[in-house]
C-alpha cells in the first residue's frame, strides 16, 4: 500500500469513529431527554465536535434518528443471540425453536427496557416526519433477519409434523411480534393506571401472550 493509500485509510477510520461518536451521543441523548426534546446542537457538544460536523455526516435530525434507531436494534438483538440460538437450537423441532424465540422476545421487556421504549419514540417520530420506508431500509434490514429466523423455525415445525400446516406464517409473525413488542412497551411506558393493571404482573401477561400465540401454532400431536 503507497503512502496516499494509506492516508485514504487512515482518514476512513478518523471519519467511521467521529460518526461512530455522534451517533453514540445521540443515542445517550435520546435516552436521557427523548427523541423529540434532543437538540443536534446538544448532540454535537456530547459527541465534542460542532453542529457543523454532525451536519456534515447526517443531512438532518431524522437521518440521525433512522441511523440511531438501526443501530440500536442490531447491538441488542445481536445481546439476544446467545439466548436465541443456544447449543442445541439447531437439534429442537421446529415448534420448540419458535416457542424459545417467541419467549425470548418477550423477554426483551426485562432485558432491554431502553431499547423498547427509545423504539416505541422511533415509530411515532417516524410517523409526525413522515419518513418514507425508502429511507428505512437499512433499519428493516435488521428487523428482517429475525424474521428469517421465526419464518425457518415455522416451516421447519410444519415439515417435521410440531406445527400446523394450514396457517399463515408470515401473519403469524407478524401478528405475534407486533403484539408481545407492542405489549412490551404499553407495560413499560404506561405502566399500572388502573387499580385491575396490578392483578396481573407483566411478566406473566407477556407469557400468557407468547403461550396463545402457540397454543394456536401447534400441531395436535405436538406435546
Amino acid at each position: 500500500m503507497d503512502t496516499k493509500a494509506k492516508r485514504r485509510q487512515a482518514l476512513d477510520i478518523q471519519i467511521e469513529a467521529r460518526k461512530e461518536a455522534i451517533v453514540n451521543a445521540a443515542i445517550q441523548e435520546f435516552i436521557e431527554n427523548g427523541i423529540d426534546n434532543s437538540k443536534i446542537s446538544d448532540i454535537a457538544k456530547r459527541a465534542e465536535v460542532g453542529t457543523i460536523t454532525v451536519y456534515r455526516y447526517f443531512e438532518n435530525k431524522p437521518t440521525l434518528v433512522i441511523e440511531c434507531a438501526t443501530k440500536l436494534w442490531e447491538s441488542e438483538t445481536e445481546k439476544l443471540r446467545p439466548l436465541l440460538f443456544h447449543e442445541g437450537f439447531s437439534s429442537l423441532n421446529g415448534f420448540k425453536q419458535a416457542s424459545h424465540i417467541l419467549s425470548t422476545l418477550a423477554s426483551l421487556y426485562e432485558y432491554s427496557p431502553i431499547m423498547l421504549r427509545l423504539l416505541e419514540q422511533f415509530d411515532n417520530y417516524t410517523v409526525r416526519e413522515q419518513i418514507t420506508k425508502e429511507q428505512l431500509v437499512q433499519y428493516e434490514s435488521g428487523i428482517m433477519k429475525i424474521r428469517a429466523e421465526m419464518l425457518e423455525s415455522f416451516r421447519k415445525g410444519q415439515e417435521d409434523g410440531s406445527i400446523r400446516t394450514d396457517i399463515d406464517s408470515l401473519k403469524i409473525y407478524a401478528t405475534a411480534t407486533h403484539a408481545i413488542i407492542s405489549l412490551s412497551q404499553k407495560l413499560l411506558l404506561r405502566g399500572e393506571i388502573i387499580q385491575s393493571d396490578l392483578e396481573t404482573g407483566a411478566n406473566l401477561q407477556l407469557k400468557l401472550l407468547a403461550d396463545m400465540v402457540l397454543n394456536y401454532i401447534k400441531a395436535g400431536n405436538e406435546v
